[in-house]
Order: C-alpha cells, then structure tokens, then sequence
C-alpha cells in the first residue's frame, strides 16, 4: 500500500518536472482584467469561451476600430454553414481571420475559428463533417495586461 501511495506521487512529480524542465518555455500570460469588444447578452454563451491576450494600448486601439454591425454580419455568414461541411468548407465559407485550433475531445473535434478579432465560433466535427456550429458569432474574451509578452 505504501509502496503503491509512493509510485503515485512520484509518477506526478515525473510528470510535473517534465512541464517545468522541458526545453520547451511555457507561455504564461498575467493580465489586470479580462474584456470582450462585445459586451451584448446575444455574443455570450457561457459555456463556451475563447481568450486571448493584448496590452491595455492594443484593446483601446481594437475597441476604436470595433464595428458592432460586424455580428449580424458573422450572423449572416454563420447561417450559410450546413452539417456535413468539412473543415475546408466551413473554412472557405467563413473565411475567418485564423484557424484558433483543434481540439479532439470524446465526441469528435471541435474546430475554434477567429472569426475577427471580436468574434469566434466553434464547429464539433465527426470524422471530417460538421455535426453542430451556432448560428451566432460568439464574443471573445479578452486578457487585458500591462505588459506585452510575460513568460
């Protein structure tokens, strides 16, 4: 029982010195606050959240520029969007501003698209067809900070 109690823990720390020892940097991002250039109750699910990060001067300069007409227009293009679409398709169909990653998970992929820099949507992939996306953009989360790039 011991002897089993002792394996367990050092597996975990093995593990965890593999994290803080590898020759990989590990990108760790402190922010003052967090934000979305859409504060409206329609950009919002809760149980979806996409977050990146941008210094205080970078978030004034996106809020400048943000055009609020832009989530009817996601809206829009989002109703295009059928099942059985591959990720190509969905890609061609969006054009969104980048591919935000891949994420297998036990039900298929899910797909992050960023949309614009205001905006994102997820897609779940079975194989390689669309199974469900929403048909509204989603708000991203925004990670406000001082600094550019703390690591």
């Amino acid at each position: 029982m011991v002897l089993k109690r002792f394996l367990s823990i050092f597996l975990v720390l093995a593990c965890l010195a593999e994290d803080v020892f590898s020759a990989e940097p590990i990108e760790v991002h402190l922010y003052s606050y967090e934000t979305s250039l859409d504060s409206r109750p329609e950009a919002y699910r809760k149980e979806w959240r996409y977050m990146t990060y941008a210094t205080e001067g970078q978030f004034r300069i996106l809020q400048r520029d943000f055009d609020p007409r832009s989530f009817d227009r996601w809206a829009k293009k989002l109703s295009a969007v059928r099942p059985d679409m591959t990720i190509d398709e969905v890609k061609d169909a969006l054009k969104p501003k980048r591919m935000g990653g891949l994420v297998q998970t036990g039900s298929g992929i899910v797909g992050y698209f960023e949309l614009d820099d205001a905006y994102f949507v997820w897609g779940l992939f079975s194989g390689e067809k669309l199974k469900e996306m929403p048909k509204r953009p989603l708000a991203m989360t925004y990670g406000v900070h001082l600094e550019k790039n703390l690591k």
